[in-house]
């Protein structure tokens, strides 16, 4: 790898990130900057690692810097909106959850970003139609439909709570975590007897990361 080519830096640095090495692709994210400060899928993959982390500060800086440099970005606009709901800023997340849908509206993680930010901010009933757009959109996985039985049982609609948490039930297969938040909400809706005790997590990384395959700067 050529010790001053960025992108071929970058590349190696998600390979590593994808492989969960998250040290040594962070020290190739920031060798990039050196070599090339603009380079905003660095910054959206150091805003990626450390929301990984738990690092709400750095994943805000960074998705912001990624932002700013690549305002129309979806990509961007995902990870940013992400940044701001894990920190606690929901209704500024929702906004731009939004305006990437706009620019890629049928993205998932985006869709099921903004049906847990709508649902946190009390909006239940309008968190539903991005969930189930979501759950349509994968409908293997099971972390969309715990976010749709999530927000139908905040929404009054048991019944419907009831089918998405069987079905997520069903297909968490060799994911005892997912599992065991399935059974969590069924106990809560009356269908399944109670657990010893909570899961960790009622609905598994509230808000999901975006890393796609890095892109040429537009």
């Amino acid at each position: 790898m050529p010790p001053h080519d960025p992108p071929a830096l970058l590349r190696q640095g998600a390979a590593l990130h994808a492989a969960g090495d998250l040290a040594a692709a962070e020290r190739l994210y920031r060798q990039t900057l050196k070599l090339d400060p603009r380079e905003a899928n660095a910054h959206n993959l150091l805003g990626v690692l450390a929301r990984q982390r738990g690092d709400a500060t750095e994943a805000l800086r960074h998705t912001g810097r990624a932002l700013a440099l690549q305002p129309e970005a979806p990509v961007f606009l995902a990870n940013h909106g992400g940044a701001l709901a894990e920190a606690g800023r929901l209704t500024d997340a929702v906004l731009t959850l939004r305006a990437a849908l706009v620019r890629r509206p049928a993205d998932p993680v985006t869709l099921r970003n903004l049906g847990q930010a709508l649902c946190g901010l009390g909006d239940a009933k309008g968190a539903l139609e991005p969930l189930e757009r979501a759950a349509a959109l994968l409908p293997e996985a099971a972390e969309p439909l715990l976010a749709l039985a999530h927000a139908r049982r905040e929404a009054g609609d048991a019944v419907g709570a009831t089918g998405a948490a069987a079905a997520a039930l069903e297909r968490a297969g060799t994911e005892p975590e997912l599992a065991a938040q399935a059974r969590f909400l069924l106990a809560a809706l009356g269908r399944a007897a109670a657990p010893d005790r909570a899961p960790a997590a009622y609905v598994r990384s509230l808000f999901d990361q975006f890393a796609p395959p890095v892109s040429r700067r537009s």
